[in-house]
């Protein structure tokens, strides 16, 4: 899972990554979050995380894992 924004941010967005991984393990799944080392709201860094999600949910898709990336 990709998140735009530090996992310390409580924007409502983490929120949902945190219930849903927290869901997914309890049914088994293994999840990762992927997530800024700080907060930036800099266009640069949001171009950066874009392009990074976008590759992160092609190379699964290349796999055939299952990817949630929100947008």
């Amino acid at each position: 899972m990709v998140t735009p924004y530090a996992m310390t941010s409580r924007w409502g967005v983490n929120r949902h990554v945190r219930g849903l991984a927290k869901a997914l393990e309890e049914r088994g799944h293994e999840v990762s979050i992927i997530a800024p080392a700080e907060e930036r709201n800099t266009a640069r860094t949001a171009r950066q995380r874009a392009r990074l999600a976008r590759r992160v949910a092609r190379d699964s898709a290349r796999t055939g894992a299952s990817m949630y990336v929100p947008s």
